[in-house]
């Protein structure tokens, strides 16, 4: 049958109803894309914000077990007098009360202002600094071990930390004397305070 035979009028119906099908589809179509990619769209957002929530909150589980472990080691610090201001007053108490304790017959010190410690080395603190006030002591002891007494009741009884960085001791005559008051030998010693600061005291540091 050629093209030209076919009766138009009686397939007109048709063509329309299948035409009209046709958009109606393409339509549908469309629209269930635009539906599909909009609610994708949404769906990777929230995957995403999911991922990002699950990352911080891993992140916060992590930071409460850094501060379990370590805030209490921090407080101890704090306690003993190695972070915050120098403990300059009770050194100077702990030490007359040190000597007078393992009864040396003599006792002199001067106590320099308070400076960065400079080890040569990063020492990686963050915002935190490390300053350390030198001291030097010239001590009589009635014989050699009264200085380990002596240092090992500072070193207990003081709030901070320091450390001995040099020490000197020579005799005093050649006889020795039993006399508590006495000194057979004499001690130059120096020692280093140290304090840690944080960003709210290592800014304009007082002695």
């Amino acid at each position: 049958m050629k093209i030209s035979e076919i009766d138009w009028s009686v397939l007109r119906g048709a063509l329309i109803l299948l035409l009209v099908s046709v958009l109606v589809v393409a339509g549908a179509l469309s629209g269930s894309f635009r539906f599909w990619a909009k609610h994708d769209l949404i769906l990777k957002r929230a995957n995403s914000t999911l991922s990002s929530t699950r990352g911080q909150f891993r992140a916060l589980d992590d930071e409460e077990d850094i501060i379990a472990t370590y805030l209490p080691r921090y407080a101890a610090l704090e306690e003993q007098g190695v972070i915050g201001r120098e403990q300059r007053l009770d050194w100077i108490d702990v030490l007359r009360q040190t000597a007078r304790t393992v009864r040396l017959p003599k006792l002199e010190y001067t106590l320099e202002a308070q400076r960065p410690f400079d080890v040569g080395w990063d020492l990686g603190v963050g915002d935190y600094a490390v300053y350390a006030s030198s001291m030097r002591l010239t001590l009589g002891l009635l014989h050699e071990g009264d200085l380990l007494s002596f240092f090992a009741d500072l070193r207990k009884n003081t709030a901070g930390l320091f450390g001995v960085t040099a020490c000197e001791m020579k005799r005093n005559g050649q006889t020795l004397s039993n006399q508590p008051l006495d000194s057979n030998v004499s001690a130059i010693c120096e020692l280093k305070f140290i304090t840690i600061h944080g960003p709210e005291t290592k800014a304009g540091v007082k002695s």
